[in-house]
């Protein structure tokens, strides 16, 4: 009896301790639940670089994470303080080593508070680099170092350049001036461009001589144009219609674009001729197939101009006899022409007279928005129409800014629909759907695009860095913040984000609702004014209200 009672008491002891183990809860961690920096990277130079000074912003405690060659003077902390930051020199061997790069994390609770710096030292970027050939640009990760020796320039743009090494070409982003037939050594990075393997930090061009370029037979895509997927740059042709930098093939969805010719590529004067275009494929969008021409092959005029918005000679109609003062149909306007003019001139065919004008504003602000084809950067715009330059100086510059003659096209945020611009000397066209089966479009003249913009920026709209609301993230702080500034993502799954990214003041939407004159529906009235060589804006301002 007395070994159960004993076992009973052992029991229930081990029982109480049991529960005792399982009752007492661990203690909470003291680590932050949320952490921000001051700065999210920090450069050093290679030799006697300064130490910098960050400040860290938490709501508890935090430690911190280094690479060996970095120094940090607080290893750990509550709250916030400031941190500071020092590097050694950068050497080996007596000389300066190649640049270095990693990544100070400052640890709070879990991975969603951690807060992240990157740390960079400058170096000898091309010590120990092996030189390569054009065909192992292809193969080698974007920021890699590329040193290119004997390699041949075979094609030229007024971006870069193509070189070849006579088994592959890759693109260089550069601004040097060189010559087709030139003998390069090149010092850069390797990155990506138009999709494509290319050399897009380009630190050193050196001419070493220059010879007579022998190009392989090119690849016909005529045929094939609205299925070409090029993975690498490969000698091409296309047929068709010269219409600005564009050649239209007939019965295809996609165009041919001249991209960024030099001036001895002859554009301008085979403007309106069918051609034979030559040249380095230079990557593909859903619209469009871009070549760096070598040679464009004149075919003759072509008959029937499909769409051409190029109205600088209309000015010298107004001094001409036979044309009326009243707007007719537009077989009547086009028998005037014929008659006012004094050389031959080809039937005219402008783009379809019934198409709606774009309802949508969301589509029409993306298109201004838009900046990946643009001669200068959003920001250079920005800081030009905020100066004190005049309107006329304003609208000269956003003209510009657009490639002329350019399909420029691009998918609506978060969806698979089709946006698109093109520019000519007047006025910028901007349209849905793909050019050759767009669905609406608005023509606006560029005094009325600059105001546009103007009020984009006025709304803090028109870069791609929206400014978030101050309470962002406040909440996970007991402390003062400073604002914060995110970039959203332009994904399609994203779209409620970008919805609210894109709103715009009601004079904006206004001012889009009120394009009823400046659009292709009112072509015949602005031909009109064109031959009284009366200015288009005013025009079109009245023609809207």
């Amino acid at each position: 009896m007395r070994f159960f009672k004993n076992l009973y008491k052992s029991a229930l002891a081990a029982t109480v301790g049991v529960l005792a183990l399982t009752g007492c809860q661990p203690e909470e961690s003291p680590l932050a639940r949320a952490i921000m920096t001051s700065v999210s990277g920090l450069e050093f130079a290679a030799q006697n670089a300064e130490p910098q000074t960050i400040q860290v912003y938490a709501d508890a405690d935090w430690t911190v994470e280094a690479p060996e060659w970095v120094t940090v003077d607080k290893m750990e902390g509550s709250r916030s303080m400031e941190v500071t930051i020092s590097v050694g020199d950068n050497m080996r061997g007596g000389a300066i080593d190649n640049p270095k790069k990693d990544t100070i994390v400052f640890r709070g609770y879990n991975l969603l508070a951690h807060a992240y710096v990157i740390v960079m030292q400058d170096g000898d970027k091309y010590r120990d680099v092996p030189a390569t050939d054009v065909a192992g640009i292809l193969t080698m990760k974007d920021e890699d170092v590329v040193i290119l020796d004997d390699a041949q320039v075979v094609a030229a743009s007024t971006k870069g350049f193509v070189v070849s090494d006579g088994t592959a070409e890759a693109f260089v982003v550069s601004s040097e001036t060189v010559a087709v037939g030139d003998k390069v050594d090149i010092k850069g990075s390797k990155g990506t461009w138009n999709e494509l393997p290319a050399v897009t930090i380009c630190d050193e061009v050196n001419v070493t001589g220059n010879a007579a370029v022998t190009y392989p037979s090119p690849t016909d895509i005529t045929a094939s144009i609205d299925t070409y997927a090029p993975s690498k740059m490969e000698l091409v042709e296309i047929t068709g219609s010269l219409e600005g930098m564009n050649v239209l093939v007939e019965g295809a969805a996609r165009v041919g674009v001249v991209l960024d010719p030099t001036d001895d590529i002859n554009v301008n004067e085979l403007n309106g001729h069918n051609v034979t275009v030559k040249g380095y494929s230079a990557g593909a969008t859903v619209s469009v197939v871009n070549v760096i021409a070598t040679e464009i092959v004149d075919l003759g005029v072509n008959e029937i101009i499909y769409y051409a918005d190029d109205f600088e000679w209309f000015a010298d109609l107004a001094l001409t006899e036979g044309a009326g003062d009243a707007v007719g149909t537009d077989d009547e306007v086009d028998q005037e022409f014929s008659r006012g003019r004094s050389v031959d001139v080809p039937n005219l065919r402008i783009s379809d007279s019934t198409l709606p004008e774009i309802s949508d504003p969301e589509s029409l602000i993306q298109i201004l928005r838009h900046g990946d084809y643009l001669r200068h950067s959003k920001e250079e715009i920005v800081s030009f129409l905020t100066s004190d330059k005049s309107d006329a100086e304003k609208a000269e510059y956003v003209k510009s800014a657009y490639p002329p003659l350019l399909f420029a096209e691009f998918y609506k945020q978060g969806t698979e629909d089709h946006l698109g611009y093109r520019a000519d000397d007047e006025s910028l066209l901007l349209y849905t759907g793909s050019f050759t089966s767009r669905t609406a479009e608005n023509r606006m003249d560029w005094a009325f695009v600059t105001r546009l913009i103007e009020a984009l920026i006025t709304d803090k709209n028109y870069l791609d860095k929206p400014v978030v609301k101050e309470d962002h993230q406040m909440s996970l702080f007991d402390m003062d913040m400073p604002e914060v500034q995110t970039v959203a993502e332009s994904t399609p799954q994203e779209k409620a984000d970008i919805t609210s990214q894109m709103r715009i003041s009601q004079e904006v939407i206004d001012e889009l609702l009120r394009l009823g004159g400046c659009t292709r529906n009112s072509n015949m009235r602005i031909y009109e004014y064109y031959r009284r060589a009366k200015g288009t804006h005013m025009f079109c301002r009245t023609e809207s209200h």
